[in-house]
């Protein structure tokens, strides 16, 4: 998957695909679940600690890591072996 930012949300084509119009702004319902629920998840945070005091990371790989038990072992491996020894 390629994600393009379109100013209003983030969109996908499937990889290799030619960008066509009709293909922009079309997510899986899967995709829309996921959005609504970090969308929900994100505003109580706002609501119970503050938008001062939210923060919102995202991580990448060098490789490309769809597995989540195998991002769970990157971010480990980047808390353990980096982090931890710089006293972060």
């Amino acid at each position: 998957m390629r994600f393009y930012a379109d100013g209003e949300g983030v969109t996908f084509c499937a990889l290799g695909q030619v960008l066509k119009d009709d293909c922009l702004n079309q997510l899986s319902a899967g995709h829309r679940k996921t959005a609504f629920a970090l969308k929900l998840n994100v505003l109580w945070l706002i609501e119970k600690y503050g938008l001062e005091r939210i923060g919102f990371l995202t991580l990448t790989f060098a490789r490309h890591v769809v597995a989540y038990k195998e991002g769970q072992k990157a971010l480990h491996s980047l808390m353990t072996g980096v982090l931890k020894q710089r006293g972060c």
